[in-house]
């Protein structure tokens, strides 16, 4: 896992994120800087993972489902004395995981939300397919929902 992750993670500071949790083979990244760096970031994300498969040798290749999202979070510290830990929390953490989620559903390497496609920069820069309106568990509104094509 952490050399998956040494491929991976350059690619998340490079476009001016960080990795907030970690949870085996998967995490949680933030990127202040905006969509277009969120995307940015993953594009490089699945540049490592890919140099990551071609060192596997025979091993079977490494696939990865991502959710990218925009809304507010809150990151603090939470626990007790004794066990302590840096966390973020809200729903726009909640709707991204849904969100990876459904990469299973619709055979894709990396889904975003309506609200981060609206709020990018530069979207011509990114090859976007709109899959329409899904129901995400928890929301009382469908989420629109794009495929990220890279």
């Amino acid at each position: 896992i952490n050399r998956y992750l040494d491929h991976v993670q350059p690619g998340i500071a490079a476009n001016g994120g960080f990795v907030v949790q970690y949870y085996g083979d998967g995490l949680l990244a933030l990127f202040p800087g905006g969509a277009d760096k969120a995307l940015h970031g993953v594009a490089a994300m699945l540049h490592g993972l890919a140099g990551y498969n071609r060192g596997r040798g025979d091993l079977p290749e490494l696939r990865s489902g991502i959710g990218v999202h925009h809304g507010p979070v809150t990151l603090g510290v939470i626990g007790d004395p004794d066990h302590m830990q840096c966390s973020v929390f809200g729903d726009a953490i909640n709707v991204a995981s849904r969100i990876q989620t459904l990469t299973r559903d619709f055979n894709a390497r990396v889904l975003a939300s309506g609200e981060a496609i609206s709020r990018l920069k530069t979207p011509e820069r990114f090859s976007l397919r709109p899959l329409g309106a899904v129901d995400i568990r928890g929301r009382d509104q469908n989420v629109e929902l794009f495929e990220v094509l890279t």
